[in-house]
């Protein structure tokens, strides 16, 4: 069951598959195996929509399948792995995040 205050989840979903997040981090960050750091950005981004920055709160919406449905994520990552990628990648993230948001070339 959808939660109204989810519900804007959606236009984030359709924002970032606009500019395409997923070839913008996955070749530039790939990983052998577990879940695309795509996914991990996309849910932590839904997280920080929701009014949550506290990685614990993933776990409630890891069987939500609206959550999932609405940012394309092909999984939703736990909390320990959340943490974890964010501390490795955060940095470059950031930087990303500077270029798509100033109009420059995030390639």
């Amino acid at each position: 069951m959808q939660k109204s205050n989810q519900a804007g989840l959606a236009l984030i979903g359709k924002y970032l598959k606009r500019i395409n997040i997923n070839a913008l981090i996955d070749p530039a960050f790939p990983v052998r195996s577990g879940i695309a750091n795509s996914d991990i950005l996309k849910s932590y981004l839904g997280l920080l929509c929701l009014g949550k920055n506290d990685f614990d709160a993933i776990e409630g919406q890891r069987k939500d399948t609206f959550f999932a449905r609405a940012l394309r994520l092909r999984a939703v990552p736990s909390s320990p792995t959340l943490r974890q990628r964010l501390d490795t990648h955060a940095p470059d993230w950031f930087d990303l995040a500077e270029r798509i948001n100033g109009g420059a070339d995030p390639c």
